[in-house]
């Protein structure tokens, strides 16, 4: 997400495809069951929805984010969220699954909005997510952190917390019951994404990732700095997702964590 808000688009996510974004989406739709309802909390305009949507066309589907969906038709139920204080606009134990992809790094209070998504579950109902971890003391990270200021981060992507693998292990498992877990990011993957963001710190640079990035946005231009550009994210994206699916077992320099985890009676 930019400073401007950009989020991602609506366009579905391939499953099958070869890079990061596809790896989350893949092990996402395989830990929503064929039907019932579920809600992502940040959807920003869509796209796990509508990629949920084209893989289990008989699931109840619920969106909500802190920004408006700019489609008036977005193949979802939507509603806006107040603010950023983690409270969810639904009644308890009202969902099936609740997906949190790519968010919970950005809210001010984690702990309150995994409450909060435990309490709208279904007794045994499941969590998904994909949850950056970039608060390892042993990261590239941490080295660009040091050298451009504490806000980094903050300021290049909006992630505003930086969670250790510890600390978001347990986040999660004192609310939930993990049941899979895979890694992702991990050393190759992990500083190239670092070294990316921290370059953002250039307006020039940060302009063309937000406009000119095909996996944000359906249409990019022709020009030559587009085409290079997308060129090399496509080749990290392969090479990062090669690394995180050889090493999916493996924790050590990861920058990310995917996981399924369900609720349990009190």
């Amino acid at each position: 997400m930019s400073e401007d808000g950009f989020r991602w688009g609506s366009q579905v996510v391939d499953v099958d495809a070869k890079d990061l974004p596809g790896l989350k989406a893949k092990f996402m739709v395989e830990h929503v069951p064929q039907a019932g309802a579920v809600l992502e909390v940040g959807c920003g305009q869509g796209k796990m929805l509508r990629t949920l949507e084209a893989h289990r066309p008989d699931l109840e589907l619920h969106g909500c984010d802190v920004r408006p969906v700019e489609a008036e038709n977005p193949g979802f139920a939507f509603r806006m969220l107040e603010d950023e204080s983690g409270t969810l606009p639904y009644e308890d134990a009202r969902f099936d699954v609740v997906l949190l992809m790519d968010v919970l790094e950005h809210v001010p209070n984690p702990e309150k909005t995994l409450d909060e998504v435990r309490r709208i579950l279904k007794p045994s109902g499941m969590l998904v997510a994909f949850v950056p971890a970039e608060g390892e003391a042993l990261s590239a990270y941490r080295v660009y952190r040091a050298l451009l200021g504490a806000d980094l981060y903050a300021e290049t992507k909006t992630h505003i917390q930086a969670f250790s693998r510890e600390k978001l292990r347990s986040l999660v498992a004192s609310r939930f019951r993990v049941e899979e877990h895979r890694f992702a990011y991990h050393l190759l993957g992990h500083v190239m994404d670092a070294t990316l963001f921290a370059a953002m710190k250039l307006k020039p640079l940060a302009s063309v990732y937000w406009k000119e990035n095909h996996y944000y946005q359906e249409e990019t231009s022709p020009s030559l700095v587009s085409k290079v550009f997308n060129g090399a994210l496509t080749a990290a994206n392969r090479l990062a997702w090669a690394e995180s699916t050889l090493f999916a077992n493996v924790p050590y320099t990861a920058a990310g964590v995917l996981f399924a985890a369900r609720k349990e009676a009190n």
